[in-house]
């Protein structure tokens, strides 16, 4: 997944989960830049090791786990 891609849709889901604050954008989008970096990290070089995080607010870890085929 582009890297782009990723942190934009953390970073929505951070925005609906907050109640759509208007004017957190910059906040949420280095909120979901430092998730999204993180679990990359996490995941090694061919993103093969991973580590669930379940947030039951946010289905984040749900869905990537589905896109993973785990």
């Amino acid at each position: 997944v582009n890297l782009y891609k990723e942190i934009l849709a953390l970073a929505h889901h951070l925005f609906e989960r907050s109640g759509r604050i208007e004017g957190r954008d910059h906040d949420n989008w280095i909120e979901a830049e430092r998730i999204v970096r993180t679990l990359r990290k996490i995941a090694g070089d061919d993103g093969r090791r991973y580590i669930l995080v379940n947030v039951p607010e946010t289905g984040y870890a749900l869905k990537k786990r589905n896109e993973n085929g785990v």
